[in-house]
């Protein structure tokens, strides 16, 4: 399948490319943490999509940094 190859390398930590670390995309249940880097890690612009959420908290993107993230909810 074309580009297949392509997704699941963003979903594998980016070290060593211009994105800053970690995942660019994550597919997981529960809500993000802000300010701590724990199991969900991503720099800034990298994106959180969570199984389990509801209507406008299903997709959330990193503003803040890999260190410290903040992560928004984008709304739908």
């Amino acid at each position: 399948m074309p580009g297949h190859d392509a997704l699941a390398g963003l979903t594998q930590d980016q070290k060593g490319t211009a994105f800053e670390g970690g995942k660019f995309i994550t597919f997981a249940s529960g809500a993000p943490v802000d300010g701590t880097s724990g199991t969900i890690t991503g720099g800034k612009g990298a994106i959180y999509v969570r199984t389990d959420g509801g209507a406008g908290t299903t997709m959330y993107v990193n503003v803040g940094t890999l260190s410290t993230p903040d992560w928004n909810a984008m709304s739908s």
